[in-house]
């Protein structure tokens, strides 16, 4: 079982990846890509992001808590009663003690219905977070263009993604 399982690959799940990673926890990434090369630079223009560069390096850090599914789609999110599953679209199954979904908005029409029974929504299908990146259920954590934020700027999904491994990383040393 690992201790975070992060849906998606965009600048808020390669970001809370990373920091869950760097916080200690074992950590799952989920996604169907692995995103195209994220190289922007900052409004300010004095910094440039690479997180490709950034998630390789802390594969190399964590290479025993940190691990990477690409070509896979979580397809099913379900709450135990002391873990979460999460189905894949290759059938397999994996539990974690607290998910951070960053599955990103989808194509017109479609929505995150892995996660439409259990997180709330706003009426544009987005997920609702608090402050703090938690969703409705305790242990479910969202960030990036798939909440119902109304920023979804490289930067800012980036930001809401290591608020949500804080916010998991939190959760999970309150449960033990």
């Amino acid at each position: 079982m690992h201790h975070v399982i992060v849906i998606g690959a965009g600048p808020a799940g390669l970001s809370a990846a990373i920091t869950a990673a760097d916080k200690g926890l074992s950590v799952l990434l989920l996604a169907k890509e692995f995103s195209p090369k994220i190289l922007q630079k900052s409004q300010s223009d004095l910094a440039s992001l690479d997180l490709r560069e950034k998630f390789k390096a802390a594969r190399q850090r964590h290479p025993q808590t940190l691990e990477a599914l690409f070509g896979t789609e979580a397809l099913t999110l379900e709450k135990n009663v002391v873990s979460f599953s999460v189905e894949n679209s290759l059938g397999r199954l994996y539990y974690s003690k607290a998910v951070i979904i960053c599955s990103g908005k989808g194509q017109a029409g479609e929505g995150n219905t892995a996660f439409d029974l259990l997180t709330f929504k706003d009426p544009a299908g987005r997920i609702k977070t608090d402050s703090q990146m938690a969703t409705n259920v305790p242990g479910v954590f969202a960030a990036g263009s798939v909440t119902a934020s109304p920023v979804a700027d490289f930067l800012v999904c980036m930001g809401e993604g290591g608020r949500a491994a804080w916010s998991a990383f939190g959760y999970i040393r309150r449960q033990a």
